[in-house]
């Protein structure tokens, strides 16, 4: 494998017998039955360091940890000299890093059961994905722990990577609670690829395990979201069904589900769209058991006061809107059109934060964009 400048950068050598073209190469060395046999220097240099220091402190380190060398590609063939993307240097790029390691033969382990049983001790290095959950979280507690963070915020929907960690030693979930914000989970795990003009949540592993798991920490309701592209009446009726059966196992547990099917800003017969998808959530509701309770998160409608009928259902406690890809002035701006709706926007908050500030800046910032958003929320337009 070759850089740009024609230089070697990977060398593999192929010790079975039968021929392998050049498109096969990468695949090759991803999945072959020869892969991982002789130790990288760098994993030579990680064992002779964790046997000078280390030794002692076995008993105190996982048998079941992995440690992921993704090799997967997002470009390129990784042959040639033509450029090759790693699909890592795409997530952090987007950042979108994530903690899941689909290849096996990428999967450094002790266990075999649950890896490649290639390592002979009980260490590896971290990737970039958790240097990157690392910054982000830096980032979310620096949010959390401003002052400007305070009673005008209802409540927060954190993801599962920052409700198992920690704020000043104190777990974010408790954290929050000290401050008096209630925290909810976002359970997704990703969306399917577009099929009848909507993209379904994808099937959540361990849900079960997981809803009382984030109970332990604390919280007390959840979040997913699914996305309606077009219209299309069977794609939104799945979309809806889907959120509603998920809220049925979510309630079972305990918590309050927050069903978000969003309508993308772009999509053409939004309004059509916004009109076919509440009478199916109003058909939903009317078979929801009285003592069931959850919310709702909308794309700001076209219709202002659209989804103010569902207030009415027994069983809805609030409607909350997200930003959608709106502007955050242009999102308070149709917020303060419609009277029953609070925000509930991420990126919008976001808006004008910079890692690089003082903290007088960006808790300045931070107290303005949190003021306008409530102002929004509370004064509404006569």
């Amino acid at each position: 494998m070759y850089a740009n400048d024609g230089k070697v950068v990977y060398e593999q050598t192929l010790t079975r017998l039968e021929k392998v073209v050049s498109e096969n190469i990468v695949n090759d060395m991803l999945y072959g039955s020869d892969v991982n046999t002789n130790s990288s220097v760098i994993k030579t240099a990680i064992d002779t360091w964790y046997k000078n220091n280390l030794t002692s402190y076995t008993n105190y380190l996982s048998n079941d940890a992995i440690y992921c060398n993704d090799r997967s590609l997002s470009s390129g063939t990784g042959i040639g000299t033509k450029k090759t993307t790693y699909t890592a240097q795409t997530r952090i790029s987007n950042g979108q890093p994530t903690l899941k390691c689909t290849n096996n033969s990428d999967k450094f382990t002790k266990s075999t059961t649950i890896g490649n049983g290639k390592l002979t001790k009980m260490i590896g290095l971290i990737t970039s994905d958790e240097v990157m959950f690392d910054y982000i979280h830096e980032m979310r507690s620096r949010i959390i722990r401003s002052d400007a963070f305070d009673e005008r915020i209802l409540g927060v929907i954190l993801f599962k990577n920052t409700m198992e960690r920690d704020i000043g030693g104190v777990n974010t979930v408790k954290y929050l609670s000290n401050k008096g914000i209630p925290a909810f989970l976002k359970i997704d795990v990703g969306l399917e690829d577009i099929d009848g003009g909507v993209q379904l949540l994808k099937d959540i592993p361990g849900l079960e395990d997981s809803l009382e798991n984030a109970k332990k920490y604390g919280i007390i309701g959840t979040k997913m979201r699914s996305v309606i592209k077009e219209y299309n009446e069977y794609g939104i009726k799945k979309v809806i069904e889907q959120q509603f059966n998920l809220a049925k196992i979510i309630i079972a547990h305990g918590l309050i589900p927050i069903i978000e099917p969003e309508v993308d800003i772009h999509a053409e017969n939004k309004k059509q769209i916004e009109t076919f998808m509440r009478n199916e959530i109003l058909r939903h509701l009317d078979k929801t058991k009285k003592e069931d309770y959850l919310m709702f998160k909308f794309t700001l409608p076209e219709i202002p006061n659209f989804y103010n009928d569902l207030l009415r259902h027994k069983n809805v406690l609030r409607i909350v809107a997200l930003s959608g890809g709106y502007e955050r002035d242009l999102a308070c701006s149709k917020l303060k059109q419609n009277k029953k709706m609070i925000a509930s926007f991420s990126r919008a908050l976001l808006e004008g934060l910079n890692v690089d500030m003082s903290d007088e800046e960006f808790n300045d910032v931070l107290d303005k964009t949190i003021e306008e958003i409530y102002e929004a929320s509370v004064k509404k337009e006569k």
